[in-house]
């Protein structure tokens, strides 16, 4: 019993080596004390939280793959060289060991299927970060501020704010993929009733809720950190997406290209340019954590 379980313990090994010799050449670059050019941190992009989200999937789906592929080769191998030379009992202590590997291999790649759709929903959420970013970093050439990825606490961030004359806008997006409608409604819009969106075979009443509760959220550390009342009017965009608006809401539900008509008015300004010089050094300040 206990020569067939060394031999499975031993086909292990090298995948471990091979792990260890990985992440020490990751960290080889540190240890020679090589160090980025630039020291300032940089403001945050579009998408930041999800894009280390992504990276963070890759490296568990790189190391999970490796364990797949890698451990039953060396099991097998080293069943078939040990097998003719093995005790009365190692037929049976290996019909145990194979059982446990294929429980742990099974268990293994259940994981990494689950870690790929994370990783595709959490790229295609990055994707729509961007292409909003983009929009937005147009608002600049009419005098606003943009700032993205903004940290609202430790594990809370909001997509993107904006600091305008007409107000601070807190703009929550959401992306989804589109498919074959199974109604009447044509495939690339949603319906905006004023409380909950419609999509072509989906309803969602909790992203304008999110969206709300995201602006709330901005207008009390503004107001508590500035110490002076800030109103923050939330948006809700929709990459890709024709919106079609049946009623009027507390969140407006924009698709990108439409945000710059609802901030950049000809109404009088909400903001005096001293209050927007002073929350935008206070964003500026909570975004600029980005390592070089």
């Amino acid at each position: 019993m206990f020569i067939p379980l060394l031999y499975t313990f031993l086909s292990y090994v090298p995948l471990g080596i091979l792990v260890i010799a990985l992440k020490w050449c990751e960290n080889r670059d540190k240890s020679r004390g090589r160090r980025a050019p630039v020291s300032e941190k940089l403001l945050r992009p579009p998408g930041e939280s999800l894009r280390k989200q992504a990276e963070a999937l890759d490296r568990q789906i790189a190391d999970q793959v490796v364990w797949l592929l890698g451990f039953p080769v060396l099991v097998l191998i080293i069943y078939l060289a040990s097998r003719e030379s093995a005790p009365p009992a190692f037929t049976l202590a290996w019909k145990l060991v194979l059982a446990v590997t294929l429980c742990a291999y099974a268990f293994m790649a259940v994981g990494l299927a689950r870690r790929r759709k994370s990783h595709e929903h959490v790229r295609l959420g990055y994707r729509g970060e961007r292409v909003v970013g983009e929009e937005l970093n147009r608002l600049m050439l009419d005098g606003c501020r943009v700032f993205h990825d903004v940290p609202l606490s430790k594990n809370w961030n909001l997509d993107h704010v904006v600091v305008a004359p007409s107000g601070v806008y807190a703009i929550e997006t959401k992306t989804r993929a589109k498919q074959k409608s199974e109604s009447a409604q044509p495939d690339h819009e949603v319906v905006y009733d004023g409380i909950c969106l419609q999509f072509p075979n989906a309803y969602d009443s909790k992203s304008p809720a999110q969206a709300c509760d995201q602006a709330e959220r901005l207008a009390q550390m503004l107001s508590e950190d500035l110490n002076e009342s800030v109103k923050v009017k939330p948006i809700l965009t929709l990459p890709g997406w024709w919106v079609s608006c049946k009623g009027e809401g507390e969140v407006a539900v924009l698709n990108p290209k439409m945000i710059r008509s609802a901030i950049v008015t000809d109404d009088a300004p909400v903001l005096s340019p001293e209050l927007i010089n002073e929350i935008t050094r206070h964003l500026d300040n909570k975004c600029r954590d980005v390592e070089f």
